[in-house]
């Protein structure tokens, strides 16, 4: 019987409008468990995003050090009832919920999210902790495909549940006739180099007097913002790309990608961005950059284009030929429907809880 679960995190948003990282899945998963059983969030803010830190600049160190002191007297104080423990990133999290297990005898699961690998993992100081952390955990996830074949170079087993989100899709745009244009194209996320929002603008001026048949909106914000918008007007395409910023309502995400025809996912490093479900959930076809785990995924569901990474001209080549495949679109279109149900944030909760149910 499970009383409650203990949700660890460093990354929490500080309400449902609150959508611009990945700390909104965490806060979607919390929502579809407290369904099932009790669930207490155990999230002591840090003002800056750990998954960011150095772990050889003594800030940064400072900051970690804070985090789990405070996170691990929180969950003394306020933990000794839970069941079990959920740290989301093995790091810095997983450490709190090891040393709770020791202190409380509270067994905890861990979920690789990213940055807890492919950041703190790669130090040698870091994966060793991380290696012990996920050796003592009851179960260990990762929300990646390639993910957790890193996960499992560490020596332990590991089960790919996805990371996904709840989104109101609002009205989805009727499929539209042959040769009906402008082509809607969004891309949703942070403006980092990363995410490839410059690769997108790129392959936009490649398109020459076709971006006449083109609409694009950018959602997002980011270190990149200023040098993009400067690109687009002063190359004359600031009538033809719309830049909101970050949208925090959910209803405005959900009517924008609902009404779009395409979503661009042009990232230079990525696992699974919360946007692939989100653009699943709203029966939009994706164009994305090839990375292992999108390219995995667009050849399961057969629900888009993929480029080579990095490659604007590629990007462009696909985007010149779009006015013409609105036929293939309603395809991949209705293909979305397994994916977004693979994708749900209820299926990955529901698997959670079986995990949970096991211990």
């Amino acid at each position: 019987m499970v009383s409650r679960i203990g949700i660890f995190s460093h990354n929490y948003p500080q309400s449902k409008n609150d959508r611009r990282n990945a700390g909104i899945f965490v806060y979607d998963l919390v929502k579809e468990l407290s369904k099932k059983t009790d669930v207490r969030v155990f999230a002591v803010g840090t003002g800056k995003k750990l998954g960011e830190a150095k772990l050889w600049n003594p800030v940064d160190l400072l900051r970690i050090f804070s985090f789990l002191t405070r996170s691990i007297i929180h969950g003394l104080k306020h933990g000794r009832d839970n069941s079990v423990n959920v740290a989301m990133w093995a790091f810095p999290s997983g450490f709190s919920t090891l040393v709770l297990k020791s202190v409380l005898g509270t067994p905890y699961i861990v979920w690789c999210l990213g940055s807890d690998i492919n950041i703190y993992a790669k130090i040698p100081i870091g994966r060793a902790i991380i290696k012990i952390i996920l050796k003592n955990a009851s179960f260990v996830l990762a929300d990646g495909i390639e993910l957790k074949k890193t996960v499992e170079d560490l020596g332990v087993k590991c089960l790919f549940v996805p990371s996904a989100s709840r989104l109101e899709t609002g009205i989805k745009r009727p499929d539209k006739k042959h040769g009906t244009l402008p082509v809607q194209i969004a891309f949703l996320g942070r403006l980092e180099k990363v995410k490839g929002p410059d690769i997108l603008v790129e392959a936009l001026f490649g398109l020459g007097k076709k971006i006449d048949s083109f609409r694009v909106t950018i959602i997002g914000d980011g270190s990149l913002a200023g040098e993009l918008k400067r690109k687009i007007r002063d190359g004359g395409l600031f009538s033809y790309v719309d830049f909101p910023g970050n949208i925090s309502d959910k209803k405005r995400i959900g009517k924008i990608l609902g009404n779009s025809d395409w979503l661009i996912i042009p990232s230079r490093s990525d696992s699974i961005p919360l946007v692939f479900s989100e653009a699943m959930k709203s029966s939009l076809p994706v164009i994305c950059s090839g990375l292992p785990d999108l390219r995995y995924l667009i050849k399961k569901y057969k629900v888009g284009y993929l480029f080579r990474p990095g490659s604007s001209n590629e990007l462009s080549r696909i985007l010149k030929e779009l006015p013409e495949k609105f036929r293939e679109r309603t395809i991949f279109s209705g293909r979305t429907g397994k994916a977004a149900e693979d994708f749900g944030i209820e299926a990955s909760a529901e698997k959670l809880m079986d995990l949970v149910l096991k211990i």
